[in-house]
């Protein structure tokens, strides 16, 4: 079955050279699968005659094909036991996604190492290129910070922040210690703010001074402390200078000294090497809030197994293409 069929008009059909460097096509290639539709039947149905077939094949394969490292190995696939909408998957194993998808491209002897990870351009025309070693830097930074300030597993942590690389960081940081990231879209007001820290109970926020939208800076910080007022729960603010308003005279940032901090104070000054906290495979790395029915508001998380396996699939360097890490855009919104 032609892929395309039904559609009117194909506004682009990619080149051979780039299918055949995908990493669906070279696992296609390793199991002999000849279309798309044999890769869904072969991975959602178990074929008479064929053992390479079915979920639970699927998914047990595909950790190990994509290279994924578990620090204790899973005793099954998934247990579906208390229903589909409960499946647990990977029991018994546990695993760090800043491990799989940070930590082996920045090893000494890892090609990727100081190949560019992140391209980031601001609204003002600025451009910083992180390489995996400058981020896998940063993040070790974040994790050490965040240990010092009694965060550990299953902790949340907020971000409330502008669009810059070190939102990635951030993340990673959060990732290595086992922390919840608890991402804040900034161009919410108040109020849904506060539900949302109100929600995540997170003690630590990072947010900053502000950012630009449409050419002109929008200040964050105001807002960030009113929904802290309302809420509750956060203990410590760390503030990442955007705008540089920390050494500009005609700007006074609101501060509350026995809870706010700078990014340069605060994260900058700690080390730059730790070792990544091994977790259990449904613990969550990631925590989202979707609209709800009536207005109302739905936490969606993200397991850890679930986050490794769809993170290395996509940067997973398939011939000589080049792995790329990019922020959620969930995290942030303007830069």
């Amino acid at each position: 079955m032609d892929a395309t069929e039904g559609f009117d008009e194909v506004v682009h059909e990619p080149g051979r050279e780039f299918v055949e460097s995908t990493n669906v096509w070279q696992f296609m290639q390793t199991y002999g699968i000849d279309d798309y539709e044999e890769l869904i039947e072969r991975t959602t149905t178990e074929i008479d005659g064929e053992p390479d077939s079915g979920v639970d094949w699927f998914w047990d394969e595909l950790p190990a094909y994509l290279d994924v490292e578990f620090y204790e190995p899973y005793d099954t696939v998934r247990d579906d036991s208390d229903g589909p909408q409960f499946t647990d998957w990977y029991p018994g194993g546990e695993i760090n996604i800043a491990h799989n998808t940070l930590d082996r491209y920045a090893e000494v002897d890892a090609p990727e190492r100081n190949k560019v990870a992140c391209i980031w351009e601001g609204e003002d025309g600025d451009v910083r290129e992180e390489t995996f070693h400058d981020l896998y830097r940063q993040a070790n930074r974040v994790a050490n910070y965040l240990e010092d300030a009694g965060i550990g597993t299953g902790d949340t942590v907020g971000l409330y922040m502008p669009m810059v690389p070190e939102v990635i960081s951030i993340l990673y940081g959060c990732f290595k210690v086992g922390a919840i990231a608890v991402p804040i879209f900034s161009g919410f007001g108040v109020e849904a703010t506060a539900t949302r820290l109100d929600d995540a109970e997170p003690s630590v926020l990072f947010t900053g001074d502000g950012f630009y939208r449409r050419g002109s800076p929008v200040r964050l910080k105001e807002g960030a402390d009113e929904a802290i007022e309302q809420a509750g729960h956060v203990e410590t603010v760390v503030v990442y200078d955007r705008l540089g308003d920390r050494e500009n005279p005609d700007v006074a940032v609101p501060w509350n000294d026995d809870r706010d901090e700078w990014w340069d104070d605060a994260v900058a000054p700690r080390p730059a090497s730790t070792t990544p906290s091994p977790c259990r495979r449904t613990r969550s790395r990631c925590c989202c809030t979707l609209p709800g029915p009536r207005g109302s508001r739905r936490g969606s998380s993200t397991p850890t197994p679930a986050s490794s396996c769809s993170v290395r699939r996509r940067s997973t360097s398939a011939s000589t293409r080049s792995p790329r890490i990019g922020s959620s855009g969930s995290a942030t919104s303007a830069g």
